[in-house]
């Protein structure tokens, strides 16, 4: 386990956030409306808004109209974006759709990931990110190779968080326990008692559960923590809501160590962005 001293021993509520991967244009054709979005772009923005000191986005977006409107965005969001990179071509895209229950969905062949297929990180992106305090990546789909900066020797301790998406493979999320402080997964309570496992409680990493509108459970070296999802008087729109909930618990726990205290943040900030269509503010109308 590598040694985290230094940052143990730095007034964590400083500190700076980096998010690595995606930022896309989410197009809801039902509503004729788009949304800036992207998973690790929602990290970002919502990190800022929860209370980190700096918070910053390394992706990639083309050089069309899209990214402008995601570098104008960030720049609302007070988000860094000095190593979000223009490449010629097209800004990813996503095709959502949410049913009568204000879940989304992504089917087979929505995700459009222009200039981010083929995008990697160079030396001063690294330089970049071994600036930050806290260092989020989400595993999935076409940036798996993204998720390799979990053991990568950054020259300096840095806080590493992890959103496995979908994966609910046991031994596929230990595999990563070692150099991982907090890791998310998505599942249900029968996931959650397989991580309870004494070969997962050797480790000193937080696995985070999120169970939907089931609430969501905190597990730490044979500890259960819980917390119930937040009612709203109506759920229109899920997406970003995990983003949401994983930004809020990471400045929370930092901040504070209280793991009670930050499932009950991100279950707060999650639940104000499922009574609008748009992962972050108001899907905007196309004209």
């Amino acid at each position: 386990m590598r040694d985290l001293q230094l940052i143990e021993q730095r007034e964590i509520l400083k500190m700076d956030i980096v998010a690595v991967g995606e930022c896309t244009i989410d197009w809801y054709s039902a509503i004729k409306s788009f949304a800036v979005a992207g998973i690790s772009l929602n990290f970002a923005v919502q990190s800022k808004r929860c209370g980190a000191n700096r918070a910053s986005l390394v992706s990639c977006i083309g050089d069309d109209p899209d990214g402008t409107v995601i570098l104008s965005k960030l720049d609302k969001e007070g988000v860094d974006r000095s190593h979000v990179h223009v490449r010629s071509g097209a800004t990813a895209t996503q095709d959502v759709v949410v049913d009568q229950n204000g879940e989304s969905w992504f089917g087979e062949g929505c995700y459009h990931p222009g200039v981010l297929e083929g995008w990697f990180l160079g030396d001063e992106d690294l330089d970049f990110i071994a600036s930050h305090d806290v260092l989020h990546v989400s595993y999935f789909d076409p940036f798996v190779p993204l998720f390799s900066l979990m053991c990568t020797d950054l020259g300096r301790p840095i806080r590493r968080v992890a959103d496995l998406q979908g994966i609910s493979n046991v031994a596929k999320a230990a595999e990563h326990l070692q150099m991982i402080d907090i890791l998310f997964v998505n599942g249900n309570e029968e996931l959650a008692r397989q991580l309870t496992s004494p070969s997962m409680n050797l480790h000193n990493t937080i696995i985070v559960v999120s169970m939907g509108s089931a609430g969501s459970m905190a597990l730490r070296r044979g500890m259960s923590y819980y917390q119930p999802a937040i009612r709203v008087p109506m759920v229109i729109d899920t997406t970003g809501c995990g983003d949401t909930f994983q930004a809020a618990f990471t400045v929370s726990y930092f901040s504070s160590g209280d793991i009670q205290t930050a499932l009950e943040r991100g279950a707060v900030q999650a639940s104000k962005v499922i009574g609008h269509f748009g992962s972050t503010e108001p899907a905007t109308r196309t004209a």
